[in-house]
């Protein structure tokens, strides 16, 4: 009887320190709103010392809510300000505060018209963004970039994550430092970049520029390019997916692997490494090259 005693009085100071703890993380959690009253057409710039960034589209004004949670969340201080047709957010640790082992983890939740421009920096987490009806700058210093169908302008850049597009109006500039990158169609030009991952890209109409240090690449042209375009890898497969009503100068080489195209290639060039001629009487040029990997010339 002693010992169940002892262990309903054990179960009991378990359960009181488990109380404890959660009132204790539920007091360092704190919610900080705003609301703007911006038409369609203004812009969006967030600069933060830390923290994820979400942007959804809908309605006619622009919602701020950020979220700080951690034992240390509360200590990123907050400051909203608009100017005319732009709205201002600024994250900012105090100075002097900011140290290893920190635990915060903050997460700006903003909803803005659909027609409406974005610029968004955080030192350190992920930035998403919905379908917009407008233009995109977004840099992050560690996290993934992940953005729906943006109809102006995107300029992304990460120091360590993942990009993916859905799809784009105008022209991107994609870049990261260490991970793959996903794009849908774009209609204008493309340019992508990363220092190590993949990239596949599903549809481009401009000019194609793409590279990446360690990975394959796999592009779609779905229109007649009007300037040279370039696809290379220092470590993996390059794949180009074209009409065969094109017409296009080839430069394709491999060091380490074989060339090859379902295209028939006029006044060819061609060794097991190498495939230099012209399509369909030829036109811009369409450079290929990889280091660790084959060349691929295939029709869609």
């Amino acid at each position: 009887m002693q010992m169940n005693y002892r262990v309903r009085a054990s179960s009991a100071k378990v359960g009181a320190v488990m109380v404890l703890l959660l009132l204790s993380a539920s007091a360092r959690a704190d919610t900080v709103s705003r609301s703007f009253d911006v038409p369609p057409g203004g812009t969006l710039d967030i600069e933060t010392d830390v923290g994820s960034i979400d942007v959804v589209t809908g309605g006619s004004a622009v919602e701020v809510r950020v979220e700080r949670e951690g034992r240390d969340g509360e200590q990123l201080e907050l400051d909203f300000r608009q100017q005319g047709d732009r709205v201002l957010v600024r994250g900012e640790w105090p100075q002097g505060e900011r140290r290893w082992g920190q635990r915060a983890k903050v997460t700006f939740h903003v909803t803005v018209p659909k027609r409406f421009d974005l610029e968004l920096q955080t030192s350190g987490g992920s930035i998403t963004v919905g379908d917009l009806d407008g233009t995109v700058e977004a840099d992050t210093s560690g996290g993934s970039l992940d953005f729906g169908v943006i109809q102006g302008d995107v300029d992304a850049h990460t120091s360590g994550g993942s990009i993916e597009l859905a799809g784009g109006g105008a022209n991107a500039r994609l870049d990261t430092s260490g991970g793959s990158i996903r794009v849908g169609e774009v209609a204008g030009d493309l340019a992508a970049k990363t220092s190590g991952g993949s990239i596949r890209i599903d549809g481009v109409r401009g000019r194609v520029d793409a590279s990446t240090s360690g990975g394959s690449v796999k592009a779609r042209l779905t229109a007649q390019p009007t300037q040279d375009c370039r696809l290379s890898t220092s470590g993996g497969t390059v794949t180009l997916y074209i009409d065969p009503s094109m017409a296009l100068d080839i430069d394709a080489h491999s060091s380490s692997g074989g060339v090859r195209s379902d295209v028939p290639i006029e006044g060819q060039t061609r060794g097991k490494r190498r495939l230099k001629g012209s399509i369909n009487g030829g036109g811009p040029t369409m450079r290929l090259h990889s280091s660790g990997g084959g060349v691929r010339i295939r029709t869609m």
